[in-house]
């Protein structure tokens, strides 16, 4: 019995040597979890996980988020086990997202330390289970200029309404509110009402119509996710998260950020865990280690000198997301009047292209 049960110890250790390592599967903003993986896996393996870090896919090719929706579906689907929404996501519809995923123990998060105070108080992740996610990145939905177009800085969102800027930019589609936040602003909306559209005068909705649809047919594009360098090589401006400006410039383009009179909006994107990953509590054990790696100071360091965004633990940028420009939760009712606004803006956008 003694030989018989030393024999089974020696056939268990086999199979486990070859055991598949773990796999965890994440669903991201192009460039945020991705350009760490072999970095996080040796770093896994340190403390004594086998792991996989697996890029979320659809049709057997990478897929990135580009918009809320497609986050609420993956996850209720049970396909995922790490996400980085937007702030603003997880309380929309109701809190549906914020309802899918798992409460984290802080305690497991030492690097959660290092997060600026106003973010662990900004409440857009917690519910009565608790905190539902870390900050990972964030920055301005701003506007930026190709140096060498020759051409004068614009000043403000009003200079891409001009005749002469017809078919000069691109701009987002699948946050079409961050446009319209914009146009809201240049409509002299103030910053706290801007989420709210009860607080937005007759005379204001009607310029917010107005600009948008200008907006929407000067565009000479639209981008998902971020708008890539070979896509606005030759534009002269370009609305942007940060990414796309921080590629170009890698690509040898020369651009520019420029601050507008009307002000800008911010966002702060997240890392968060599924319930289906907290189902196994291996999963469980390596996200937490995730988490806590993507918040480390050399992580953090490398993610903002690689993107020049607003780093969460770097306390001395935090005065962008200090000032109430956070990006806020919409109501139905004003999520649906800002679609109806792009629709329409689209509608008249297609309408020119036909005559």
């Amino acid at each position: 019995m003694k030989a018989a049960a030393l024999c089974a110890l020696a056939v268990l250790s086999v199979l486990s040597a070859w055991a598949e390592p773990l796999q965890l599967t994440y669903f991201e903003w192009e460039g945020y979890l991705s350009p760490f993986e072999q970095q996080f896996e040796a770093y896994a393996k340190t403390r004594g996980f086998e792991v996989d870090l697996v890029l979320h896919s659809k049709n057997n090719k990478p897929w990135y988020i580009a918009d809320p929706e497609e986050i609420f579906s993956q996850v209720r689907l049970e396909v995922v086990d790490i996400v980085t929404p937007t702030h603003n996501y997880y309380k929309m519809g109701g809190g549906r997202l914020l309802h899918l995923l798992h409460p984290l123990d802080e305690s497991k998060i030492p690097n959660l330390a290092h997060v600026h105070q106003s973010l662990k108080n900004a409440g857009y992740a917690r519910d009565e289970e608790g905190l539902k996610a870390v900050p990972l990145l964030g920055g301005c939905y701003g506007l930026a200029y190709r140096v060498d177009a020759g051409i004068t800085p614009p000043t403000s969102w009003a200079d891409l309404l001009k005749p002469e800027s017809r078919g000069t930019y691109s701009v987002t589609a699948s946050q079409f509110e961050a446009n319209i936040y914009q146009m809201a602003l240049l409509a002299g909306v103030p910053q706290e009402h801007i989420y709210d559209f009860d607080k937005i005068t007759p005379e204001q909705r009607k310029k917010i119509v107005e600009y948008t649809t200008q907006l929407v047919i000067n565009a000479e594009s639209f981008w998902e996710g971020m708008p890539y360098p070979e896509d606005i090589q030759r534009l002269s401006y370009v609305s942007d998260n940060a990414f796309g400006v921080s590629a170009a410039k890698k690509a040898g383009q020369r651009w520019q950020f420029v601050h507008p009179v009307e002000g800008e909006t911010t966002w702060m994107d997240n890392l968060s865990m599924t319930r289906t990953c907290a189902k196994n509590p291996q999963k469980l054990e390596v996200a937490y280690l995730l988490l806590d790696f993507y918040l480390s100071p050399e992580i953090q360091a490398k993610l903002q000198s690689t993107y020049d965004i607003i780093s969460p633990c770097m306390n001395q940028e935090m005065q962008h997301l200090d000032s109430g420009t956070l990006w806020r939760p919409l109501t139905d009712r004003t999520r649906n009047q800002y679609k109806r606004i792009w629709d329409e803006a689209v509608a008249a956008r297609m309408k020119q292209l036909k005559k």
